[in-house]
């Protein structure tokens, strides 16, 4: 098949064919190649996506839980509420779990709509809100003692999320770019 660009009488074709067709044949491999890999990078997107936001909806259910808790042992008389046998301030564990949700929810629209861009610099944001977010949870329901309940849902997560395959990942030995 001659290239569309060139046609029976074009000189370079006559003279040099095999170079036209390894040029084209060239040209189309790579093309293949780079939506093969452009594909691969979609999935792992999504991927990452899904797993990281499984975590923040983990989190943001525990933060919910634990807010139902403490309305429910709080005494109307006294702002002081008992945890796991030890007397708490009803108040300072609120705005605990409120800060919780601030991080949480700056990733989400007034709608409960999710609103996040994968620029690097919210990815970083991202990274350390949700670091900062589960050593505050855990931290809260280690009071509340609720370790297991914790350590659960991370593994619930991990095995609904999967891991990422970075192992998997193939790809040249040297850096291209």
């Amino acid at each position: 098949m001659i290239p569309e660009s060139s046609s029976l009488f074009d000189d370079k074709t006559l003279l040099e064919p095999e170079e036209v067709f390894y040029q084209q044949g060239f040209r189309e491999g790579q093309s293949k190649v780079t939506k093969a890999d452009h594909l691969e990078g979609k999935q792992l997107g999504i991927q990452t996506g899904f797993q990281r936001l499984l975590i923040v909806g983990a989190l943001k259910q525990i933060v919910k839980f634990l807010q139902l808790q403490i309305d429910q042992k709080r005494d109307p008389v006294s702002s002081e509420i008992f945890i796991h046998g030890k007397q708490r301030s009803y108040d300072k564990i609120s705005r605990q779990l409120e800060e919780i949700r601030k991080m949480l929810n700056v990733f989400f629209d007034g709608n409960e709509r999710l609103n996040v861009r994968n620029t690097s610099q919210e990815v970083d944001q991202f990274e350390k809100l949700v670091k900062r977010s589960r050593a505050k949870v855990r931290s809260l329901c280690s009071m509340f003692g609720y370790t297991d309940l914790y350590s659960q849902i991370e593994s619930n997560c991990q095995i609904v999320g999967g891991q990422l395959p970075t192992a998997d990942v193939k790809g040249a030995d040297t850096d291209t770019w």
